[in-house]
């Protein structure tokens, strides 16, 4: 989807700056592209003012008072020969001594000035015209401006992030509507994020989810987790390069309650590349509280290091275990043994689950729950090994429902694959009769 500066002007922090815009982008839109570049560069330098007034005014910051008392000087200082150079200054003194600008910014502001010397001063090209910015020029110049500088607030990064983790646990009515959550966050919020506030507020939700251990990080760690997530979603190039370059803070971790190392095994499901940069010491504690806890197990492939080894891991621990996996469980490893080209291998995994069954209640909620939602992708051998099973637990061919439930099932699935079972009477002695299924209406 293209870029829209419509949108993006409504986004304006000031509504003189966006005022001003409005002027800078109808010189664009009839072409005149000198003119343009000129007030751009008028209007992020008269940006930056109104945000030193108003940090000035509303917060009483000495440095941005200090920096509009310059700005003041030099405007009211009628003998200066270079009337232009304390608007370098300016943008100097905002870059270096207040948060309101970012290097990228900064840097985008030199280059607008370059364009904004070209097109205000006679210089002349090699065909002797005025040098011109081209429409691309200007578009990527007025997309930078409203990106980088002036959508955002006059707000330092530290109160956006105390101001952010304060109000989450207000968020408690919107959490478990997700995307709801993540729209408000990015209206709110993420559209002032720069770079520096990405990561204060990710380390403060780090710290939070995996640190804390005090009454408000218990009560509200899932709505810490949930907006952890969502940061990283929306800022993951930044945060990835951040948690290579800080690694010793985030392995910081005091991992005592449960939900903690849910959570922790959660993130690296989303984020499996960063696992790497977690030491050997938290490492262990990681697997050794996994050993017991299969449900954490079966998402943690990142802890195997290989997800084909771990689903063959998965499928040795279940077949194991007496009970059957949970719903959840046997999707997660449905989605990772497909993932890894082990389909095949999983629904032979199925008939072992559905052959642990004792009785005859857990067979029937076995078979709903494990073979029925597969059967369709079953191959012939499959529904062979699955037949080979009925036909040898007890619990399974001498259910009431035998015909009704398990052989109606796989009738219905022979029917459709055009396929038959040659010797069914023979191999299969504990089921009913072939014919006597596949051709009698009370199997329908």
């Amino acid at each position: 989807m293209d870029y829209s500066i419509d949108r993006s002007i409504e986004k304006i922090y000031n509504q003189k700056t966006k005022d001003y815009f409005n002027e800078v982008l109808s010189s664009y839109s009839i072409g005149n592209y000198r003119s343009a570049i000129v007030m751009l560069y008028s209007v992020i330098i008269a940006d930056l003012f109104y945000k030193l007034k108003e940090l000035s005014e509303r917060d009483e910051d000495p440095k941005a008072t200090s920096i509009l008392e310059y700005i003041r000087a030099q405007i009211s200082d009628r003998d200066r020969s270079n009337k232009s150079e304390w608007e370098t200054k300016v943008v100097e003194k905002v870059f270096t001594d207040t948060q309101l600008l970012e290097q990228s910014a900064k840097a985008h502001i030199d280059h607008i000035k370059q364009l904004r010397n070209l097109s205000a001063h006679p210089v002349l090209d090699s065909d002797d015209l005025l040098a011109t910015p081209n429409k691309d020029t200007v578009r990527a110049a007025m997309i930078n401006a409203l990106e980088y500088v002036l959508i955002k607030p006059a707000m330092y990064s530290d109160k956006v992030a105390i101001e952010f983790m304060n109000n989450i646990p207000n968020y408690s009515s919107l959490i478990f509507r997700t995307d709801k959550y993540e729209t408000y966050l990015k209206n709110k919020y993420f559209t002032f994020f720069t770079a520096k506030l990405t990561k204060k507020v990710f380390k403060f939700l780090w710290i939070a989810v995996y640190k804390g251990q005090d009454e408000q990080a218990h009560d509200n760690r899932q709505e810490y987790f949930d907006t952890l997530i969502i940061v990283y979603r929306n800022f993951r190039d930044v945060l990835d390069q951040y948690f290579k370059e800080e690694k010793d803070q985030f392995n910081r971790l005091n991992l005592e309650e449960s939900d903690q190392v849910e959570y922790f095994i959660d993130f690296f499901s989303e984020a499996s590349h960063l696992y790497q940069y977690i030491s050997e010491a938290n490492k262990v504690i990681i697997s050794y509280k996994l050993e017991s806890n299969i449900s954490l197990f079966s998402k943690a492939w990142f802890v195997t290091g290989d997800k084909k080894q771990h689903v063959e891991k998965l499928f040795t621990k279940y077949t194991a275990r007496r009970s059957q996996p949970s719903n959840q469980q046997l999707n997660t490893i449905y989605g990772l043994a497909k993932e890894v080209g082990l389909e095949n291998k999983f629904y032979y995994f199925c008939i072992a689950i559905l052959n642990k069954g004792t009785t005859y209640v857990g067979c029937l909620e076995r078979w709903r729950n494990v073979i029925s939602p597969f059967l369709e992708s079953f191959s012939k051998k499959h529904i062979v090994k699955l037949l080979e099973i009925l036909n040898s637990n007890s619990s399974l061919y001498n259910a009431n429902w035998i015909v009704s439930e398990y052989i109606s099932e796989i009738k219905d699935y022979l029917s459709k694959k055009s396929n038959t079972i040659e010797d069914w009477d023979e191999q299969y002695t504990k089921l009913p009769k072939y014919n006597t299924i596949f051709f009698n209406d009370n199997a329908e």
